[in-house]
């Protein structure tokens, strides 16, 4: 029987880590969530609603875009032509070259937990006891965040501690908006387009008219892309 170093007797130890003979080395990098896409050399996952971005195997870079939600758009006031502000967009993140592994992630299983941020509800104004816009919630992957966009602010009308509560726009990835005046003729806040965190518009009501509402902020997104 030969004997066995007689085959390898020019080998070394890292010929076989290394994949040298067609076999052993580093598992090839495997990943996936979300929805996923090829553009030209890279792999895409795109999440537009919270899950899991879950790596099968190996390691590998990734770049990572994150956007929170956005803000919804103040209301305005019935009676003095005042606008509610915008919201503010959601906070834009991209990071590169990040690692991710089988074994990595919050548990070590190379379960990587995705969050995106809902966008913030327009104001409404019932009566004079009115709503103010709600802010867009943050998106994140693992635990890198892109905070969400600030409310718009608003004029409420009488009485007047609604003017000191809700004219200045909120704090956010993208402050809001602050409240003005006079606008042009009334026009209903239109809702930031999901998946972009944009904020939603204001409402610009004529004097003795029907408030209409703020529109509702963008919902964030989440995308990765690594080499294929």
């Amino acid at each position: 029987m030969p004997r066995i170093e007689r085959f390898f007797a020019n080998s070394k130890v890292t010929d076989w880590t290394s994949g040298a003979f067609g076999g052993g080395g580093a598992d090839p990098f495997s990943a996936s969530g979300g929805t996923s896409t090829t553009h030209g050399v890279y792999t895409v996952s795109s999440f537009t609603s919270s899950g899991t971005f879950t790596v099968s195997s190996g390691s590998g870079l990734v770049d990572i875009l994150i956007v929170g939600g956005g803000g919804g758009g103040g209301t305005g006031d019935s009676t003095s032509y005042m606008i509610g502000g915008g919201g503010g967009a959601g906070g834009f993140v991209e990071n590169h070259n990040v690692m991710v592994s089988a074994t990595g992630g919050p548990a070590g299983n190379g379960q990587y937990p995705i969050v995106i941020g809902a966008g913030g509800s327009g104001g409404a104004h019932p009566g004079w006891s009115g709503t103010m816009a709600g802010d867009g919630s943050n998106s994140s992957f693992d635990d890198i965040d892109a905070i969400g966009g600030g409310h718009g602010g608003a004029f409420m009308g009488t009485p007047t501690y609604f003017y000191a509560t809700f004219n200045t726009g909120g704090a956010g990835g993208s402050g809001g908006g602050g409240a003005a005046g006079p606008p042009s003729p009334k026009a209903a806040g239109t809702a930031g387009t999901a998946n972009t965190g944009g904020g939603g518009g204001a409402a610009s009501p004529a004097p003795g008219s029907p408030v209409p509402s703020g529109g509702a902020g963008g919902s964030g997104i989440v995308v990765i892309r690594w080499l294929t």
